[in-house]
């Protein structure tokens, strides 16, 4: 359970693979083991229609699964000039996108790993500033890269489903 926000099963949380990334489908599993029926597997979007997408599941919670040489975990940014009058910037608010991180890091300092949390992932303002939700929502998302062995792609697997 996150932060006592979630009530287990009942919360919508998308989790989209980047890259063709094999470890989303393992989260997804193992979250609809522990009974969560609002868990939904998604590729990465690249364009406009994808975006989209995702903005109608309107999830309480993205999860932007990696995958790299070491277990990072950072937030998702969105931020720029909207352009549709003179001097309106907008940027996503990341609070619960921080703690959801530091819940993250934890579950992962719990079993031997200790993630780098530096910097972020742009969605690029281009492809998703006419879907407001991206920039108004509240919501927490993240984005853990797991490393490439397979004792750390099983412990990412674990912390993203003890998140909840």
């Amino acid at each position: 359970m996150f932060y006592g926000k979630f009530v287990l099963g009942q919360e919508k949380i998308a989790v989209v693979g980047v890259n063709g990334n094999p470890m989303a489908k393992r989260i997804v599993e193992e979250m609809k083991a522990q009974g969560m029926k609002g868990v939904v597997e998604l590729d990465a979007p690249k364009a406009y229609p994808d975006y989209y997408a995702l903005s109608q599941l309107e999830p309480d919670y993205v999860l932007f699964v990696y995958e790299s040489a070491q277990c990072k975990v950072k937030i998702t940014r969105v931020e720029g000039l909207l352009g549709d009058r003179l001097g309106h910037n907008v940027r996503r608010d990341t609070e619960e996108s921080r703690q959801a991180q530091s819940y993250y890091k934890h579950q992962l300092k719990m079993i031997g790993i200790d993630p780098i949390l530096l910097g972020a992932e742009e969605i690029p303002l281009r492809e998703v500033k006419d879907i407001p939700w991206f920039y108004t929502s509240k919501g927490a998302d993240a984005a853990p890269a797991s490393a490439k062995s397979r004792g750390r792609r099983k412990g990412g697997v674990q912390s993203c489903a003890g998140l909840f």
